[in-house]
């Protein structure tokens, strides 16, 4: 199976989100998964986008991207420093 992913740049993120992503790439890794995916890279995470629900702990920044990640058809998020930024979402940094 061939599944979509959206390639984007972590600055799309606030920092707290960064750590939050951390902590649940931890999660997933350490206790046997979450109820939704996501790992750590080198230079950001990789994650499912959720489909079937609006998670009421995940940050808003998530949330907006995600959002955005679902109406672009893409199943996953790649979060990258260096990936290339979305003109109309909002930018946490450098």
């Amino acid at each position: 199976m061939i599944r979509q992913f959206l390639d984007l740049s972590s600055t799309h993120v606030g920092n707290a989100t960064h750590r939050w992503l951390s902590d649940q790439a931890a999660l997933n890794f350490d206790a046997g998964g979450a109820y939704w995916h996501v790992a750590q890279h080198n230079h950001g995470w990789w994650c499912r986008v959720p489909v079937d629900y609006a998670p009421s702990d995940f940050p808003p920044d998530l949330l907006l991207v995600c959002d955005r990640a679902r109406t672009l058809g893409a199943e996953y998020i790649l979060f990258d420093h260096d990936a290339e930024q979305i003109p109309d979402l909002p930018i946490y940094g450098s």
